[in-house]
């Protein structure tokens, strides 16, 4: 047997975010992608985008795909920006998790067949080889593991039992794609710029213009929009985007929420600046903001209010789930879990003794739904988040600390029924391996635990 590798490789532009580190790999992790994208797709993908996300390879059934160097960390193990993990394995993804089918099955072997070969060209043995679920907790490679670990194992074993070579048949360097800022394709002489960076070209695009890739065919334009928000107004915001230019939606939205003044309006599809970092569009904001009152173990002055956040703030989070037809008794902090174990959780409430929350759930086979930040069972709009009916496999909380106490995470995880629990996730972060949520599209969750933490 001859596996093709494909190198697309990252640019070394974003090694700081990609895969910051020089490693010298000690163990192969093994994950499932969990769709049914393609290992070049996957790796375009990874490379293409800003998110602390990342691995060395992408297998699927007719080849593999690599994206990082393997004398450089990955992250993609969740198990912190000095774990093991994360600093010392050379990470697989293996495609077509999701559907599962013929496709998976040879993705598999291919995988199997790239894993011994690594470990033989490292004299290693197979207990060098991980999974996911080794180094967080987190159910991965979910379909692997559905069908038998050990299986998965004795097909890396019986490679290693061969006279293994890959085959390295093919190089296909990152494209480059110039954009161009013009009233129209064909009106060249209105043309203000050409550029090799997307966000650099939406940048530059006035009201009136477009940007064009290199077929002609319009990626971003801009139009003249009517803002409900102005400049000195104190805002609430849901999400929020570290640049103006950004795509909008959770992959891109790094900042997370919180409040704060307008100092500008601009162009692009964030039409608002906050205190000057942050990026929010009309959508994005939830209204004027309106100071919360708190109570904590000390008195509190008026100049708790300021931004020095000198102050710690002491924060419990209660919460309770509907699960087999019932909703289950509010846990506070950690001193349980929210659920039986046994039926899948289908609504989720939630609420903080200090500070707020925002939280939304993912249905499974569904979407997200809206974001929710009340605690009543009664209100079905924005008491809990959760229909009742259909089955929660992904969960995203922030907590929004008050001004003058140093900032407060949500951190939470979730455990499918009858298995471990998944890594803990803090607030939306994107970072060290994290996913933006807790949970797994398509997966059941039988428990659920959250705190409010620094």
């Amino acid at each position: 047997m001859a596996l093709t590798i494909t190198q697309l490789l990252c640019p070394s532009n974003k090694y700081n975010i990609k895969c910051p580190y020089i490693m010298a790999p000690e163990y192969i992790t093994v994950h499932n992608t969990y769709n049914d994208a393609s290992a070049m797709s996957e790796i375009s993908y990874m490379i293409s985008n800003n998110n602390q996300v990342s691995y060395h390879y992408a297998v699927d059934d007719t080849r593999a795909v690599q994206g990082i160097p393997l004398d450089r960390n990955t992250w993609h193990a969740g198990d912190g920006g000095s774990g093991t993990g994360n600093r010392k394995t050379i990470a697989i993804e293996i495609c077509y998790s999701k559907s599962g089918g013929d496709r998976f099955v040879k993705a598999e072997q291919n995988a199997s067949y790239l894993t011994a070969a690594l470990l033989k060209e490292r004299n290693w043995g197979i207990e060098r080889v991980k999974k996911h679920q080794d180094w967080s907790g987190k159910y991965c490679p979910h379909r692997t593991l559905d069908m038998g670990w050990q299986r998965f194992l004795d097909m890396v074993q019986a490679e290693l039992n061969k006279s293994n070579k890959v085959t390295m048949i093919q190089k296909e360097p990152v494209k480059t794609e110039v954009y161009r800022v013009r009233k129209s394709w064909s009106d060249t002489s209105s043309q203000i710029g050409a550029y090799t960076n997307l966000d650099n070209a939406k940048a530059a695009c006035k009201t009136g213009y477009s940007v064009f890739d290199s077929q002609g065919n319009i990626v971003y334009t801009t139009t003249s929009v009517t803002h409900r928000y102005s400049v000195g107004q104190h805002v609430s915001f849901g999400t929020s985007y570290p640049s103006p230019t950004l795509p909008c939606g959770i992959t891109y939205a790094t900042s997370g929420s919180g409040h704060g003044k307008i100092t500008a309006i601009i162009d692009g599809q964030a039409k608002y600046q906050i205190d000057y970092i942050k990026y929010c569009n009309d959508g994005d904001i939830i209204g004027i903001y309106t100071p919360q009152t708190f109570t904590t173990s000390e008195s509190v002055s008026e100049s708790a209010t300021s931004d020095s956040r000198t102050k710690t703030l002491a924060v419990n989070a209660f919460y309770k789930v509907f699960a087999g037809n019932k909703w289950y008794s509010e846990v506070k902090n950690l001193e349980d879990y929210a659920g039986d174990n046994k039926n899948p959780i289908r609504a989720i409430a939630i609420k903080t003794d200090n500070g707020s929350i925002k939280y939304r759930v993912h249905i499974k086979n569904g979407g997200w739904y809206p974001y929710v930040t009340g605690y009543n069972l009664s209100d079905t709009i924005n008491g809990y988040a959760g229909d009742c009916q259909n089955d929660i496999d992904a969960i995203e909380i922030y907590f929004i600390t008050p001004e003058g106490y140093k900032y407060k995470k949500a951190k939470y995880r979730l455990a499918p029924i009858g298995k471990d629990y998944y890594s803990w996730q803090y607030d939306n972060e994107t970072t060290n391996g994290q996913d933006g949520y807790a949970g797994s599209f398509g997966t059941s969750f039988g428990r659920f635990q959250l705190n409010i933490e620094e």
